[in-house]
């Protein structure tokens, strides 16, 4: 099962958020930082088909249809990869996600007091940027081993670019601090 892709213009043009049926796949965190009025919210790592359903079966209105909302996109193709073929209803990813409903013709909702909530892709970064830092130090002072440590992550990073995957996302995302 392949989803749709529809642009946050072309999505708003006619329609206000209330009147479709919006997943939003982002954490907790970002959520109530930032978000689409009348949005439903299940992060992406605890998704399921069977979460899903219960949540559209108490939900009013059009669920033919679910828009699958996270910051730019890579969660919802993640979402799209667990409910294919699970779901009674067709998918759409927004392309660009809330990145790019920023320059929508909708008014996204904003905390009174956001929390400061470091998005997934900067915490790879620090997390890859803290490894490799750390496996250069422990190389020069403690043992010449510790420069593997440099060139794994620096082997998964490369990975990640080409197949467009992220191994260490998927563990920040279990994190505590994520949920």
């Amino acid at each position: 099962m392949s989803a749709t892709r529809v642009t946050p213009q072309q999505l708003f043009a006619n329609t206000r958020p209330e009147e479709l049926c919006i997943l939003d796949l982002r954490t907790t965190a970002e959520v109530e930082n930032e978000r689409v009025p009348g949005a439903l919210h299940i992060p992406v790592q605890e998704l399921s088909a069977e979460r899903l359903q219960a949540e559209l079966s108490q939900r009013a209105g059009d669920k033919s249809t679910v828009y699958l909302l996270c910051q730019s996109g890579r969660r919802a193709d993640m979402a799209v990869d667990k409910l294919a073929g699970k779901v009674d209803c067709s998918l759409c990813i927004i392309d660009g996600g809330v990145n790019a409903m920023r320059h929508a013709p909708v008014e996204l909702e904003r905390s009174e007091t956001p929390r400061r909530a470091v998005s997934i892709e900067r915490q790879v970064r620090i997390t890859a940027g803290l490894l490799i830092l750390t496996g250069v130090v422990l190389g020069f002072t403690v043992n010449p081993g510790f420069f593997w440590l440099s060139g794994v992550v620096g082997a998964g990073l490369t990975f990640s670019g080409i197949t467009d995957t992220c191994a260490m996302a998927k563990v920040l995302l279990h994190m505590p601090w994520n949920r």
